[in-house]
């Protein structure tokens, strides 16, 4: 069913039907040009009504997402809308779970010019836990592991939580197959 969405949908048509909802009191449009539910009760209402499990509503998460992903392709302002809803779906993936780590990644790194660290944190988090287990990660993706190992230390080490700069810094410590790889984390570490 949302498949059938998707091939119908365009960018011009999803945003006719955002003002159409912003027009019955529904939804608000931001200054930042994003469209919110008005109120929680009236988001968690139009949540209930999607039929199904839990499971089921991962995938439409997921579904939604790649509907965003696809519409909104270079537009930067639904980036974080359409990772929001990728990461909802997250558990319905297999093989897409790498890509959607780089996304995070990249959300991460956003966050970080944005001065928001522990936003960023959380996306560097998501991203980590798509990778699978600690020694999946580093085995089987040793440099997307070390990047976001290197970078959580930092975005703690920016908001002053030197408990989360030692926990990265020794992750990388002891993962690293080089002194080289380990040599940023080690000097947040010292500047901490």
């Amino acid at each position: 069913q949302l498949s059938e969405v998707h091939s119908k949908m365009t960018k011009a048509l999803l945003v006719y039907n955002l003002n159409l909802l912003v027009k019955a009191g529904v939804v608000r449009r931001t200054s930042d040009e994003k469209f919110r539910f008005c109120h929680p009760q009236i988001h968690q209402a139009a949540y209930n009504t999607i039929p199904g499990d839990k499971n089921e509503r991962q995938l439409i998460h997921l579904q939604l997402g790649y509907i965003l992903q696809s519409i909104f392709d270079s537009d930067h302002g639904v980036f974080f809308s359409m990772l929001r809803q990728l990461n909802l779906g997250s558990s319905c993936l297999d093989d897409q779970r790498i890509k959607l780590a780089k996304l995070n990644l990249e959300a991460g790194k956003q966050c970080s010019l944005q001065t928001s660290p522990l936003l960023a944190v959380e996306y560097l988090q998501t991203a980590r836990d798509l990778l699978g287990s600690d020694e999946e990660q580093w085995t089987n993706h040793y440099d997307l592991a070390l990047q976001l190992s290197n970078m959580a230390a930092e975005m703690y080490w920016s908001c002053g939580r030197l408990s989360g700069v030692k926990f990265w810094a020794d992750e990388v410590s002891n993962r690293a197959v080089s002194v080289h790889d380990s040599l940023s984390s080690k000097l947040i570490l010292m500047q901490a």
